[in-house]
């Protein structure tokens, strides 16, 4: 008797989330999945760009290439928490913990004169130049 066909299996397996569980698109549904609103601090975090966001619409569009009637969506369900600009919270003294949303800390440097902070050296001579016209 020969042997019965082999049948393949032609559906393909799709993921909605990328190969380091991110949403591939996002959405008002899984958003909470990339923001988390730190209320110890009043701001809210994209915790896949270990970052704190100022402007959301720009973040979405720019760093998640979301759709204008999607971002719109998202910006709508996180407009009413009490955020601060990130640039008006007062940093911590030394030693400070670990913001788990933010991922793991980064070198970086410090203004003398003030809390800017970066992790680019550029910036920071950029900075000095521009703020407190030094060279």
């Amino acid at each position: 008797m020969p042997a019965a066909p082999t049948v393949l299996n032609t559906q393909h397996h799709y993921s909605s989330v990328d190969n380091k569980g991110w949403p591939k698109k996002l959405s008002k549904d899984n958003c909470n999945t990339v923001f988390s609103f730190l209320e110890q601090y009043s701001v809210l975090v994209c915790k896949q760009h270990c970052t704190a966001i100022i402007n959301l619409d720009r973040h979405l569009q720019e760093q998640h290439k979301t759709l204008v009637v999607v971002r719109r969506q998202i910006v709508r369900y996180f407009l009413p928490l009490p955020t601060l600009n990130p640039s008006a919270i007062e940093l911590l003294e030394q030693p400070a913990w670990l913001v788990q949303e933010l991922g793991a800390p980064l070198d970086g440097m410090k203004c003398k004169a003030c809390s800017f902070i970066t992790i680019n050296r550029g910036n920071m001579k950029t900075y000095y130049k521009t703020a407190h016209k030094l060279s």
